[in-house]
């Protein structure tokens, strides 16, 4: 049986969070997710595909 490191790519070291002031003049359609649900909506997303999203 494989790890899911050994199947899948992970990009949150590409994530860049947000402060409550740079989230504020973001606001927007995009759902921007924490760790396990929609966080806020902002202005623009950071990945351009088809991605799963997986909480541990």
């Amino acid at each position: 049986m494989k790890g899911v490191g050994e199947v899948a790519l992970n990009f949150d070291r590409l994530r860049k969070p947000l402060s409550s002031i740079q989230r504020a003049e973001r606001k927007g359609i995009y759902p921007d997710y924490g760790a396990a649900k929609i966080f806020d909506y902002i202005d623009a997303y950071i990945f351009d595909g088809i991605y799963l999203l997986m909480a541990a």
